[in-house]
Order: structure tokens, then sequence, then C-alpha cells
């Protein structure tokens, strides 16, 4: 089921209730994400342009117990098997002809992704002054029952993960005031795929498939870009 925001799993299953359990939530964005493209013209040259991006992302928590289901000892329904939240980037491109270097930067400027680890959860910072931009992978996994009116609960979660860092591209390399194409790129914050199982069962019996849900995941990359062709007749 979808609605506003979230997608969830009602579970009313063979005579027990267990509430919602959410597959995927995303709250409100109370800070808008950016983009501004310029144009300067120094003087006796063509001149450069220019984008500037800052990307603001909601808190987006994935994998919920349903609501009246007792999580195991560290775990918080509110956060789920995993949560993104704080993410902001800082991405600044510019190409063409300057007389100063030309600015070509991008940096993820705030953020903290955590996963449940079996015990707990782990908290890793994403901002590139911290974690540097290289990607980094995890896989995450629950396996969780409880009898509820007499009948065996389980919840089996399994998923693999990357949040990316950021990458900056000039052309040519190493170019400043002289650039054909500018690229600055935060690359998603979180990308994966998460599997949720859902048994109801007797205890005397064998559990039955009630759910099988795989969630794709892709926070999708933020992207600056510029380029530049000479003017015809440029350096005739």
């Amino acid at each position: 089921t979808t609605g506003p925001n979230r997608t969830w799993i009602q579970v009313d299953q063979g005579g027990v209730d267990l509430d919602n359990a959410f597959l995927a939530t995303v709250n409100a964005l109370t800070t808008p994400s950016t983009g501004v493209v310029h144009r300067d013209l120094p003087a006796a040259l063509d001149g450069s342009m220019g984008a500037q991006v800052t990307r603001a992302m909601s808190t987006i928590s994935l994998g919920g117990l349903p609501g009246d289901m007792t999580g195991p000892t560290g775990w918080d329904n509110g956060i789920g098997i995993m949560r993104v939240s704080g993410y902001t980037a800082s991405l600044e491109a510019e190409a063409g002809e300057s007389v100063a270097a030309m600015p070509l930067s991008a940096a993820v400027t705030g953020g903290t992704l955590q996963y449940w680890n079996g015990t707990g959860y782990t908290s890793v910072d994403l901002r590139t002054s911290v974690v540097g931009a290289a990607a980094r992978a995890f896989t995450v996994a629950l396996d969780h029952s409880r009898t509820i009116d007499g009948k065996t609960v389980r919840i089996v979660m399994t998923g693999s993960f990357r949040s990316g860092g950021v990458t900056t591209t000039s052309v040519p390399v190493g170019a400043s005031t002289l650039r054909t194409a500018a690229i600055a790129q935060a690359l998603p914050p979180l990308i994966g795929t998460l599997n949720y199982k859902l048994f109801i069962g007797p205890t005397t019996e064998s559990e039955h498939d009630q759910a099988d849900v795989t969630i794709a995941v892709d926070l999708a990359t933020a992207t600056a870009a510029a380029s530049y062709t000479p003017a015809p007749g440029a350096g005739s």
C-alpha cells in the first residue's frame, strides 16, 4: 500500500492484527534544494558559464516492524532497518575562459546513515570531510520472531547497499582558466535493494508466507555541469 510519503504493509492475516509495517517513509522536506546558473564575461575573453547546486534531502527510513510487534533489544522502529537523515550536498562547476581560476568542487556537507548491525545501529557520518570520496558498502539482516495471539509471527529482512561520495571532472584534466567541460557530482547517499518477508503460522505448524517484497532504492546523483565551445574564429 502507498500513501503520502510512505509505503507500508497492512498486516491483518490469519486472525492476527499487527498494525501497519512501513517499508519506506519520507519525512516532509523543510529546506529546499537549489540550482543556479550564471555567466561571467571578463574583458577580451569569451567568458564562462557556471552551475551551482545545493541538495537537501528529507529523512528517509526503510524496513519497519509491524506496529504491534516488539522489536529485538536495541531496535528503534522510528529508524527501521536503516535511515538517512540530515543529508545536504554542495556542488559547483564552471567552464569557459577566465582570468582567475574557475571553481570546481563537490562536497557532502551534512548527513548521517544509520543501519541495523544485529545488536544496535552503526552510525556513519556522510560528510565528505569525514569519509572522503570513496563509496561505502554494507549489508543489513534481521530475522525476528514473536508469538502473538498464539501464532508465530516472523519478519526476515536482508539487503545490500552502498553510500556514495563525490566526484569532479575537468576537461582538460587539471585546467582552471580554460575548460571545455566541468562536472561536479554527489553520488547517491543510498542505493541498493531490500527484501522484506513476513510469515504467520500456528506455533505447531509450518510458517505461512504472507508477504515477500523487494524494494529497489536509489536516492539519485546530484550534478552540476558546465560546458564551453570557443566562439567561431577564436584564436585565428
